[in-house]
């Protein structure tokens, strides 16, 4: 899935799976934990964008610390990528900092300020 996510980005078969992917990022398998991160950065669009972010910004919190430097930056870009106003996008930088403050890089620290 993760394959075709990348094949067709509006393709709404594979979008109604978003739940499985956000379950997936709870897994015990890194593996599937980083395929689940990658499928739904590749599947976010606009529409979406909210959702993926705020899931893997509540995800940020569970101290998985082998992913959390991939899931800042992914988040990072998504926020810069689909922000429909500046104060969504600054209450995502600030909760990324709140949440994974030493995985964040100093680059992300001057966006904000």
């Amino acid at each position: 899935m993760s394959r075709m996510s990348g094949i067709d980005r509006r393709n709404r078969l594979i979008k109604k799976y978003v739940k499985v992917f956000f379950k997936n990022l709870r897994d015990k398998d890194i593996s599937i934990r980083k395929i689940a991160l990658n499928s739904l950065f590749s599947l976010c669009d606009s529409q979406m964008s909210a959702e993926v972010v705020n899931e893997i910004l509540d995800y940020l919190q569970e101290n998985d610390y082998e992913l959390k430097e991939e899931m800042v930056l992914k988040v990072a870009i998504l926020a810069e990528k689909f922000a429909e106003n500046l104060n969504w996008y600054i209450d995502v930088i600030i909760k990324l900092i709140e949440y994974a403050g030493d995985y964040v890089n100093e680059d992300l620290w001057f966006r904000v300020a």
